[in-house]
């Protein structure tokens, strides 16, 4: 049994946003701007029983601390070059509250109108967009009889047509990759199947998978990921089937095309080495429909993402420094349409 759960539609809109006009710079509606980040535990400064102990309001964690890192992820999405990204893909965000801070004092004028958020409690998942949201669902693999960590679906209606985007946030590799490795096979069939599903409507969107997978495609035992060379790779194998380059994702017509431009060895340090653990993919179905004709993607830094070594600089709540343990990643679509 897959443990597929569908839990339900959770889009809200901010209605008094609508007569606000957004401080944006000239763009062609042909093209499209993602951007997705694990922004590292980010609590809010109340107290509901879903925070972790050291985000608990106290002497070492207080308004102050919540407002300072939102400050700072808002400095990181500024600087991206204009416009800007359309669809902004946050893991590791405690609840509404968080979304509507972020939103409404530290992220005005970006002109994010509409937002959707996994259910739960503790981290979750949310997706920002300028364009309208529908179709907005949650999908939970089952781990230890438990729900696990939801995958975030919604539909995009963007000038250039429709978008569906998957915002993944995989099982953390802790305390053991392998111990934990079952549910991630989980969430890599969850999203096959949404694949699938999306690939029967004509005509047929463009589909997006991004967000914090805890896996990649040189991981061991990550069976979850794989580069499969081989367009007939079954499918209804608990991994994903990867594509590096064009061609061989265009000869498949399944599975992801990974778009990574960049020398960046990884998004995240762990255990003293690079990790390339997030991603942004592109179905490979949706090369053949030909709906986009060009795309390019890789971390965005900044001097204050990275530490004096050049490794993403982690919040701490020690020191109230840093910003996340991870890095953003952009993609830039020019759509066909």
């Amino acid at each position: 049994m897959l443990g597929l759960r569908f839990t339900g539609c959770f889009v809200f809109v901010l209605a008094s946003l609508v007569s606000c006009t957004p401080i944006l710079g000239p763009r062609p509606q042909s093209s499209l701007t993602v951007l997705t980040w694990n922004v590292q535990n980010l609590f809010d400064d109340v107290a509901d029983g879903g925070e972790y102990a050291e985000f608990v309001p106290s002497q070492s964690w207080g308004q102050a601390d919540f407002l300072s890192r939102c400050q700072k992820i808002a400095d990181v999405l500024r600087t991206l070059p204009s416009p800007g990204a359309d669809l902004v893909a946050l893991q590791e965000v405690e609840n509404e509250h968080v979304v509507q801070v972020l939103r409404d004092r530290f992220f005005t004028g970006l002109g994010y109108r509409w937002s959707a958020l996994t259910p739960g409690e503790g981290i979750r998942s949310v997706l920002l967009s300028r364009y309208p949201l529908t179709n907005v669902g949650a999908f939970a693999p089952s781990w230890k009889g438990q729900p696990g960590r939801p995958l975030l679906e919604a539909q995009v209606t963007t000038p250039a047509g429709p978008v569906v985007i998957l915002v993944n946030h995989w099982k953390s590799r802790l305390p053991d990759p392998e111990e934990t490795e079952p549910e991630r096979q989980e969430c890599a069939q969850i999203l096959n199947q949404r694949l699938l599903f999306w690939q029967q409507h004509s005509p047929q969107p463009l589909i997006l998978a991004v967000g914090d997978f805890n896996t990649g495609k040189d991981e061991y035992p990550a069976l979850s990921w794989r580069v499969a060379q081989n367009p007939g790779a079954d499918r209804t194998q608990r991994w994903l089937s990867v594509w590096t380059d064009e061609a061989s994702a265009q000869k498949a017509g399944w599975g992801w095309r990974e778009v990574w431009q960049t020398s960046q060895p990884g998004t995240y340090f762990w255990r003293g080495q690079w990790a390339h653990f997030d991603h942004v993919l592109i179905a490979s179905s949706s090369l053949r429909s030909g709906v986009f004709a060009q795309a390019e993607a890789g971390p965005f830094t900044t001097p204050a993402q990275l530490t004096s070594q050049g490794v993403p600089h982690a919040w701490s709540v020690r020191d109230r420094k840093g910003i996340s343990d991870h890095l953003p990643v952009y993609l830039k679509l020019a759509l066909a349409r």
